[in-house]
């Protein structure tokens, strides 16, 4: 039995036959675009939609933490209520009419897309 366990252990967690996944600007793009296609129901295409829309949450909570517990509002500035479709349609927005950019690491060309998007006001 212990046996039977590690090995259906280690089949459902290995990555035999999976595609592997860029972890660039122009994959959070692809992931964002099928976000954006299924709405705030990440199901329809449960891989791509729901990395983005995980993505998405890590920016406003993280966001939201700073802001709340720091002061800290410096790059870009969320809206009280914002819309976690409102976010990835920026980011994605962003992506596609910058192609160079699509090699580079996500997190530093979402940022310098929210701060086009969300200035913070002076």
């Amino acid at each position: 039995m212990k046996y039977f366990l590690v090995i259906l252990f280690l089949l459902l967690t290995s990555q035999v036959g999976a595609k592997e996944r860029k972890n660039d600007a122009g994959q959070l793009q692809l992931d964002c675009a099928e976000y954006l296609k299924a709405g705030d129901d990440a199901s329809k295409n449960a891989l791509n939609a729901m990395a983005c829309q995980e993505f998405i949450q890590g920016i406003i909570s993280t966001k939201t933490y700073y802001s709340l517990f720091y002061q800290i509002d410096k790059g870009f500035c969320l809206p009280k209520m914002v819309n976690p479709t409102e976010v990835a349609t920026a980011i994605n927005s962003y992506i596609l009419s910058k192609p160079l950019n699509r090699g580079l690491m996500k997190g530093a060309i979402a940022m310098r897309a929210l701060e086009q998007s969300y200035p913070c006001k002076k």
